[in-house]
């Protein structure tokens, strides 16, 4: 085998090892994706669910979709890796592993009360519904409230639900029920009809209150008549100024660029789908567009909104990478076979260094003159055969070779000289 095919051989080995390496670390699609929503019914179940619907469609993929309390839980359950991606609100304190996936839509804070003239100094002292323990609904309330004076000692605070918060505001165990959720939240609009619930309006620009503290929020409203189910009775009959949050679609940092990439394309380029199932949908944009992101965004995501579409280096910078790695072990590889060879090739001169040694011997010790013919005629052969073995490369035309064809120049003078010499 000469050295051209060696090389051959060693690169097609090379490029089956990548191929095959290549399959096994990027060619793969993820099969199974699990996603963390809200509590059954709310607005995060319906958005993961829509999500999921989706994602279903477009990869084939295996949809796990995971109830939870909201924000915190979902946060937790990240961070352990029990889902690959869920809702969060931007204002959530969150960890190393969170990154940001797209902005979905607002959120608002509400606070639901029974009397139409309620005020923050009336709540003083009184049981306040904050939702789930570590949520989101949570830490926000209890920073609002500290700002308008009222701190976390001077109020009854009440760990529960939506639902189970409205049931005690209807039962007069609570005073106010504050939750942050979209728009137009179905649950709250079947309690704001059925009872004589009202919003608290925060004021002329709440959300100084909160710039230096609370950072992640911005100004919000609750429109006229988006909680009316009877035309005759709008719900709330004025809008109401309040806060909001945005909610983020979130992933663990282990998710694949690749993965995440893909996520990304399909919720960005299905947003008409998105929206026309869930309205608020419609407000799916870049995360941190308005200088408001917490969590940094994963680096899948960000190749597509660098240029909505990857670039080839983007795409293949790192089979790129793990091809020259493997082609040039493939090319030391060859090198070595090579070398081998070459010293099979050295070892196979010796044994012609040999023959014109023992030949050599010969002419020296003067031998009859048909001997002297035949010697002749050994090193005429012995030139052939190995000529003839350097043109097709099973002998290396290196520094022994060289030497090789002295001796035996050497050799065939004294043939010449002993020729004379019987003559």
């Amino acid at each position: 085998m000469n050295s051209i095919r060696i090389s051959l051989v060693a690169t097609s080995v090379g490029l089956i090892l990548v191929s095959f390496t290549y399959y096994i670390l990027f060619g793969k699609n993820k099969d199974t994706w699990t996603l963390a929503g809200g509590e059954s019914l709310g607005h995060y179940d319906a958005v993961t669910n829509i999500i999921g619907e989706i994602l279903k469609k477009e990869t084939k993929a295996n949809i796990i979709l995971k109830n939870s309390s909201g924000s915190g839980e979902n946060l937790k359950l990240l961070e352990q890796g029990e889902t690959d991606v869920c809702l969060i609100q931007n204002d959530m304190p969150g960890h190393s592993k969170v990154r940001a996936i797209a902005t979905l839509y607002s959120e608002v804070l509400h606070i639901i009360v029974r009397e139409n003239n309620m005020t923050f100094s009336k709540l003083q002292n009184k049981n306040i519904s904050i939702g789930s323990r570590g949520g989101g609904t949570e830490n926000l309330a209890l920073e609002l409230f500290k700002q308008f004076g009222i701190s976390k000692e001077q109020a009854f605070w009440r760990n529960e639900g939506l639902a189970q918060g409205l049931k005690s505001l209807e039962t007069n165990q609570t005073d106010a029920v504050c939750v942050v959720t979209g728009l137009g939240n179905e649950l709250l609009s079947h309690s704001m009809s059925a009872n004589d619930f009202h919003f608290l309006d925060l004021g002329n620009n709440p959300i100084s209150r909160l710039a230096h503290s609370y950072p992640f929020i911005h100004s919000a409203e609750i429109p006229v008549g988006v909680y009316t189910i009877r035309p005759e009775n709008e719900i709330p009959a004025k809008k109401v100024k309040t806060i909001g949050v945005k909610v983020i679609f979130a992933a663990n940092s282990n998710l694949k660029e690749r993965d995440a990439l893909e996520l990304t394309r399909i919720i960005h380029e299905n947003r008409s789908l998105l929206a026309k199932k869930y309205p608020l949908m419609s407000q799916i944009s870049v995360p941190g567009h308005d200088g408001k992101l917490q969590f940094p965004i994963h680096e899948g995501a960000q190749q597509y909104y660098d240029k909505n579409e990857p670039n080839f280096l983007q795409v293949w910078a790192e089979p790129m990478a793990l091809f020259i790695s493997v082609l040039a072990i493939a090319w030391g590889l060859a090198i070595a076979i090579r070398e081998i060879f070459i010293q099979k090739k050295k070892d196979s001169l010796d044994q012609y260094f040999e023959k014109v040694e023992i030949l050599t011997g010969e002419l020296i010790n003067n031998p009859i003159k048909e001997r002297v013919q035949e010697i002749a005629s050994e090193l005429h052969e012995i030139r052939k055969e190995t000529i003839q073995k350097l043109v097709s490369e099973e002998l290396a035309a290196n520094e022994s070779f060289v030497i090789f064809q002295r001796q035996l120049h050497t050799a065939q003078q004294l043939v010449s000289e002993s020729s004379r010499s019987l003559k």
